[in-house]
């Protein structure tokens, strides 16, 4: 599981019992990265212009950084949504394909969905979802916005098994 820096103001937002929309979402948190980004770039470049260019100042390079820090959160954070889509399309395929039916209207074509339950080819349905141009991935990620709390439970219930586990061959070991 990803570390993200949205996962606290996520919950947080999920305790006050508001539901947000995948669609918001993604806007608020590729907002937030962005600038972000804008604002630690234009400060290092503003303050780098002060320091080091004196015939400039630090208004022009802080306006560069700011720019070149907004493109960069923003392209990191499209592929880091683009990254998760496709991991719940590999890990999770299931879950995947029933948020993009019920909540996007894009329905999986079962031959897709038969070959990727059954791992023969793990990536058919990353493929489907790649092959299917920007409408498609942009779709895809929506739905992956959608369940990223139901897979968020199942990762939770898997990591707390892994503990018992261990828990109980640590005791065995040490009743031994």
């Amino acid at each position: 599981m990803e570390d993200s820096h949205f996962d606290g103001l996520s919950s947080l937002i999920r305790l006050s019992g508001a539901s947000v929309p995948a669609r918001a979402r993604f806007i608020g948190e590729a907002i937030l990265s962005s600038t972000l980004s804008a604002l630690t770039l234009g400060l290092v470049f503003g303050q780098t212009g002060a320091i080091f260019m004196a015939t400039t100042g630090p208004l022009v390079p802080f306006l560069v950084g700011s720019w070149t820090g907004y493109s960069f959160g923003l392209v990191s954070y499209w592929y880091s949504v683009k990254r998760m889509a496709l991991k719940y399309a590999l890990k999770y395929p299931t879950i995947l394909a029933h948020a993009l039916t019920t909540e996007r209207g894009l329905e999986v074509p079962p031959s897709v969905m038969k070959s990727a339950l059954d791992h023969k080819e793990g990536e058919n349905l990353q493929k489907w979802i790649v092959s299917g141009g920007l409408g498609r991935l942009s779709l895809s990620i929506l739905a992956a916005q959608s369940c990223r709390n139901d897979v968020e439970e199942l990762e939770r219930q898997e990591r707390q098994r892994l503990m018992e586990e261990h828990h109980e061959k640590t005791r065995s070991i040490a009743e031994y």
